[in-house]
């Protein structure tokens, strides 16, 4: 049931590879990012910005030699790199699906700039323990604001905040884990499989822990 690769476009969906009486207990996806109000501190952005600059200084160059046709062309290449593309980048950030099913949590992917989907999955027989990071300590943010006498940034008083995680999945045997997960703020691969940016990380926590102990109490 491990690594499942879908070739085919009539199987891309998490239902083609449950068996019989086995259901989706709970589909999700990461947070948007813009949520996280960081979008422009992403190395996607700095390198978008970085092309950006350099297209427009060479078209402007070349624009002053060949008349203002090229002018046109600037306008053109600054909306696609610094507006279009980030903004396409950051919708695939959102190309990743997870499921928990009675016998398995599901990864989904869809890659970059393709309609390919990859399909993971990792049974709970297999899996050891879970380790769950918390994106925000608000209480402890606010207090360091408060310490040091300056204003709390308005983000941190957005409600649910505090709920956003993302759960680590320890295997029995991580040599078995044939496929990788990315840190969706920095895009750094992680050790661990990942459930990334969950908007109520302890609820999902305590539903996957149930079914590890479930599994457990079967073998």
């Amino acid at each position: 049931m491990k690594n499942l690769i879908l070739d085919s476009p009539f199987k891309d969906s998490f239902s083609d590879y449950m068996v019989k009486g086995e259901s989706i207990i709970w589909e999700g996806q990461p947070i948007s990012i813009n949520y996280l109000g960081n979008d422009d501190t992403s190395d996607d952005y700095e390198t978008h910005r970085l092309i950006t600059m350099l297209f427009i200084g060479i078209i402007l160059f070349l624009s002053w030699i060949n008349g203002p046709f090229l002018i046109i062309l600037v306008f053109a290449m600054l909306f696609f790199f610094a507006i279009v593309l980030p903004k396409l980048n950051r919708k695939n950030k959102r190309n990743f699906t997870y499921a928990i099913t009675q016998n398995q949590i599901l990864f989904q992917f869809k890659k970059k700039w393709s309609r390919k989907i990859v399909l993971h999955s990792i049974p709970f027989s297999e899996i050891k323990d879970i380790i769950v990071v918390m994106t925000y300590d608000v209480e402890k943010i606010k207090a360091d604001y408060r310490n040091a006498h300056e204003a709390i940034p308005e983000m941190y008083n957005r409600s649910g905040l505090e709920k956003i995680g993302t759960i680590f999945i320890v295997p029995h045997h991580p040599e078995s884990i044939k496929f990788d997960t990315v840190n969706l703020q920095n895009n750094d691969k992680r050790h661990l499989p990942t459930l990334e940016l969950l908007d109520d990380a302890k609820s999902v926590t305590r539903l996957i822990l149930e079914r590890i102990r479930n599994t457990n109490m079967l073998l």
